[in-house]
């Protein structure tokens, strides 16, 4: 009578554990597009078989394990933040970029070569009126791009400012959503692929 029960027992605990594994099987066939999701594998123990003492074998089921690699998202986190690093140093530098000519040919650069010509010029005629002209139009020409390169320099400043706000904004509430998630998956029952797939994620 013991063996059948014992026998009785090992088949429920294989049914059991069979079923565990066809539930995470489901889990990764629901969750195979999900961002951030993680296939995942449900391990079977066995269970000692002795036939004396009335042990059965069998299995029984395991720990969820995930492929899941800790290096692996690290790595990719690290990359993530130096891309938006990067990104962040492009857009602001093509706005400075756009404030002076590196050809020389006009702007700041262009007025200060024009009025070091006319300065030489003058030089040669000290006493022409026409290159004495030469040189305050030009020099006038140099102090207005000195104020508009001013501003806008200040305007490439202001808008930088107004990305890092927006950043800081979006950060605060990605930190919100995932106190959120660690607080469910908390007070969650067991493993939740989905919840762990969307905390990556986030």
């Amino acid at each position: 009578m013991g063996s059948i029960q014992s026998a009785l027992m090992n088949a429920a605990n294989s049914l059991d554990a069979f079923s565990q594994v066809m539930d995470v099987t489901e889990n990764n066939v629901t969750n195979a597009s999900t961002p951030g999701y993680a296939e995942q594998t449900q391990t079977l123990d066995p269970l000692s078989f002795d036939a004396a003492e009335g042990a059965m074998g069998g299995v029984r089921a395991g720990q969820v394990s995930s492929a899941r690699s800790q290096y692996a998202e690290q790595t990719v986190r690290r990359a993530q933040t130096s891309l938006g690093q990067s990104t962040q140093d492009v857009t602001s530098l093509q706005g400075v970029q756009s404030v002076f000519d590196i050809s020389d040919a006009s702007g700041l650069a262009g007025d200060l070569n024009t009025l070091f010509s006319n300065f030489s010029a003058w030089a040669q005629t000290p006493t022409s009126a026409t290159a004495s002209q030469a040189v305050i139009t030009s020099a006038g020409d140099v102090v207005q791009d000195f104020q508009q390169t001013y501003q806008a320099l200040t305007n490439v400043q202001a808008d930088t400012g107004t990305q890092l706000q927006t950043t800081v904004a979006d950060i605060n509430q990605l930190t919100a959503q995932l106190a959120a998630l660690d607080s469910q998956a908390a007070h969650a029952s067991g493993p939740d692929a989905g919840l762990d797939a969307q905390i990556h994620s986030t």
